[in-house]
């Protein structure tokens, strides 16, 4: 097992068909935000949480007029903690799949590797009850991507 790594990953979707396809910059969850990820009731639901917590950025995300649209975010509160997240409006803009590709992808990233998977002795276990958070959209910053 090796220690949480901040640093951002560039993706591109497969599902991304177009000539020149989306770059998503995302983010490895740390304990706190996987707990609470896992925590949802349903997939969509973790997808969704792990989108808000891991998304940080993009490059050619264009609105229906062609402009890139701007990466804003807020603070959510998780435990006593307040993080970064995207701010759900802007998240409300990219397509539900899209959101639920995303969301895939950083658990992916997040989750353990084969031999780190092996070495921990944890056994996978269904998903727990919905802890609460608040999202707090007041608070906007762009392109900014540190945790609080």
């Amino acid at each position: 097992m090796r220690a949480y790594d901040p640093d951002i990953v560039d993706v591109i979707l497969d599902e991304d068909t177009d000539i020149e396809p989306t770059i998503w910059k995302i983010q490895r969850l740390n304990a706190d935000q996987m707990r609470h990820v896992l925590s949802q009731t349903n997939i969509p639901s973790s997808n969704y949480q792990a989108t808000l917590l891991g998304l940080k950025g993009w490059e050619g995300f264009p609105d229906k007029q062609g402009n890139e649209v701007p990466y804003k975010t807020c603070k959510m509160r998780i435990s006593g903690v307040l993080h970064k997240i995207v701010h759900p409006d802007v998240l409300r803009m990219i397509p539900g799949m899209g959101v639920q590709l995303l969301g895939n992808r950083i658990i992916e990233l997040s989750a353990l590797t084969g031999p780190e998977a092996k070495n921990s002795g944890s056994q996978s276990r269904s998903l727990e009850p919905p802890m609460s958070s608040t999202a707090m959209p007041a608070t906007t910053s762009s392109n900014d991507n540190s945790d609080a």
